[in-house]
């Protein structure tokens, strides 16, 4: 079976978590801590980026792969996947480069609020053609 919308954005997806994590290693070895975020909020921060997006790739991809198998055309499954990847990369943009330097300016709250409408409308997607809606 091809799944040529779905492959991309996870392989996309897994170079995005595989940077968070060289990042979060990398910042390990900087604050010299072993395990936990040692009170360092660098670390934590960089912690939380890779964290979030492993808690919300898999089951979006899930459900891109569930819409791609059912038939879904292809513009939709990509703009979803584009969303959720603008979010996530938004998500963790603020959380390690924006917020520790301009407090004021967050792009966080936009990352999170793409990834809940991609997961969302990917949710919605799979219902949809499930029950015969779509």
């Amino acid at each position: 079976m091809h799944l040529p919308v779905s492959s991309i954005f996870i392989c996309a997806a897994a170079a995005w978590i595989l940077a968070l994590s060289v990042l979060t290693m990398i910042t390990r070895v900087q604050e010299k801590v072993d395990l936990g975020e040692g009170k360092s909020p660098k670390l934590l921060r960089a912690i939380r980026a890779q964290a979030n997006a492993v808690e919300y790739l898999p089951i979006f991809f899930f459900f891109l792969i569930l819409a791609e198998v059912q038939g879904a055309a292809q513009l939709p499954l990509q703009l979803l996947g584009a969303t959720m990847m603008l979010g996530r990369v938004l998500h963790a943009a603020s959380l390690l480069i924006v917020e520790p330097k301009y407090k004021h300016l967050n792009v966080r709250i936009p990352g999170m609020m793409l990834t809940w409408l991609s997961l969302g409308a990917a949710t919605g997607l799979v219902f949809a053609i499930t029950t015969g809606l779509l």
